[in-house]
């Protein structure tokens, strides 16, 4: 199990550095940076957050990080400074700093928000969550609107929309091609789980994941399993693990 967590882990981490790269190869065409990226992280006191910086921090693509949330994150910008690379870390903290957090930011990833709790569904996030989001993508409209923005808060399917929809409102030739939901996470869970039925190791397996992040919506594509196999005991596990009828 702990080779696993290990490996799934593992996989997490080159997911992000694999969406890093790309967003610095469409960047240096579209000319929006020059010698590294600026990534802000809104929410970075948060668990995610904390792990999202500490992967960027250790990316030769990122040249500063900016680490931006209403609670203290001096702490947090001192501890991942001590990692010898040299992506420079930045501290932000209060809704006066936002859009220093953000100016010429190239990615803009949002994690903050309320947490899940047991017996909630994503919707009952909604109304708390969209505030925050409504917040966080009207400044970076403004601040940064041609920066990639990254929303990781659920209900992910529901706060993307609310997102583009501000960025049309703010800039009328929005096309909404910068602004998606972080979903990664279906990916190499899928990955491993299948891994595990198969008893394969999780980076040799690619199990695609295609639709929104919530039960109704994500659809495992077994068939195009590789290495493929017999999907029977699997695609039991995925009602478990999934919630729905596949």
């Amino acid at each position: 199990m702990c080779s696993i967590i290990s490996s799934k882990l593992s996989n997490s981490i080159k997911n992000y550095f694999s969406i890093i790269n790309q967003f610095a190869k469409y960047s240096s065409k579209k000319r929006y940076y020059s010698h590294g990226l600026k990534v802000a992280i809104l929410g970075a006191n948060g668990k995610i957050g904390q792990n999202v910086a500490m992967m960027l921090k250790q990316s030769s693509s990122v040249k500063e990080i900016a680490l931006y949330d209403i609670t203290n994150t001096e702490g947090l910008c001192m501890e991942l400074n001590y990692i010898d690379t040299n992506t420079r870390v930045c501290s932000y903290t209060g809704h006066k700093t936002l859009k220093d957090a953000l100016n010429h930011s190239n990615i803009v990833v949002i994690v903050a928000g309320l947490a899940r709790r047991d017996g909630m569904t994503r919707f009952d996030l909604f109304d708390h969550n969209a505030e925050i989001i409504s917040e966080f993508s009207s400044c970076s409209a403004t601040v940064c609107p041609k920066a990639m923005l990254a929303i990781a808060t659920n209900p992910v399917n529901s706060l993307v929309p609310v997102a583009n929809e501000i960025y049309s409102k703010i800039n009328k030739s929005n096309t909404g091609e910068n602004i998606f939901g972080v979903t990664t996470l279906d990916g190499i869970r899928a990955n491993t789980f299948v891994a595990e039925m198969l008893s394969e190791k999780p980076e040799k397996v690619f199990s695609p994941v295609i639709g929104g992040h919530s039960n109704n919506t994500i659809v495992p594509i077994l068939s195009q399993t590789k290495p493929t196999s017999k999907f029977s005991t699997v695609i039991l596990s995925f009602q478990f693990l999934f919630g729905y009828q596949i």
